[in-house]
This record gives structure tokens, sequence and C-alpha cells, in this order.
């Protein structure tokens, strides 16, 4: 691994092509890690002023999840992201009839 400005790269990225194949991954990388997405200044706000429009397409447990802490939280390492539900999906994530993650906004 190495780094280059603010993010860490693995020198696997000079020796393989990545492609998103959402087929089938179904977009697991929105549900595994051990925080939620990372925000920019200001994405916060952002997703508060628009979360009624999304609300309705949110998970029981992820309305929890924003009425007790909020949308985001700063992680371990001094970040803001998205909170998470049971220490898995971002709250904003869904889920369409196939199983495949979807981002609700």
């Amino acid at each position: 691994m190495f780094q280059v400005k603010d993010t860490i790269v693995s020198p696997d990225l000079f020796d393989r092509m990545f492609v998103c194949d959402y087929a089938t991954c179904q977009g697991i990388c929105c549900v595994e890690g051990e925080s939620g997405a990372p925000l920019e200044p200001g994405e916060s706000d952002q997703l508060r002023k628009h979360l009624d429009a999304v609300r309705p397409m949110l998970s029981p447990e992820a309305l929890a999840v924003i009425e007790r802490q909020g949308v985001s939280y700063v992680d371990e390492d001094g970040d803001e992201v998205t909170s998470i539900v049971d220490g898995r999906d971002c709250v904003f994530t869904s889920y369409d009839e196939e199983g495949n993650c979807l981002c609700a906004f």
C-alpha cells in the first residue's frame, strides 16, 4: 500500500484492471466496511435537506438510526461518514426485488 495525497492505494492498481461488475457484486461495497460512506464538507447538510425525498425508501431500522444519531457521525479516524445500521448498511441503502443494493439518493 502507498499513499497518494489523502488516499491509500493498493499496488494491485498497476497490475489489475478494475471494472465494477454490478451484476456480480450487487452493490456489496455499499454495505461492507468499518464505517459509513465518507462525506465531504457540507454533504451531510444536503443529506438532511433532502431526507424527506428518500424517507419512503428507507428501512424502519435506518429511520430509527437517523432519528437517534442523525444522517452522519464522525468515525474513529475523525472523518464524517454516513450513519450505518447494525454496523453494516449505510442508512441510505435500499434493495430492489433481486437483492441488489441501491442508494436511496
